[in-house]
């Protein structure tokens, strides 16, 4: 299993996909997780570099639908699909920012 996290202090390394270009015979599942990874070029580069290499693992994703890129996804074979589906706005930014952050 192999994750990648869409953080903007993140940097996929060449060791990443050394890793994923030897062992992609070996891999079952790789999943992209972390902020929305369709948000990301990286990811997005990413699950190009896969089908251009005929990669045969399937995917997982955690999304929250905004940046679905079906066509993208129309491509791949995928696994597991996680949707997150905040709640309303005031109590979910105060839930993780603190009420401060709802004056912004």
């Amino acid at each position: 299993m192999c994750f990648i996290f869409d953080n903007p202090g993140y940097v996929v390394s060449d060791g990443f996909y050394r890793i994923i270009d030897e062992a992609h015979n070996a891999l079952n599942y790789v999943y992209l997780i972390g902020g929305e990874p369709f948000y990301s070029k990286r990811s997005r580069a990413f699950i190009n570099d896969c089908i251009n290499k005929n990669y045969k693992f399937k995917f997982g994703f955690i999304t929250n639908m905004t940046l679905f890129d079906k066509e993208l996804l129309s491509k791949i074979r995928i696994d597991e699909l996680c949707v997150s589906i905040d709640g309303p706005r005031r109590k979910h930014m105060r839930r993780y920012a603190g009420s401060r952050s709802l004056k912004r």
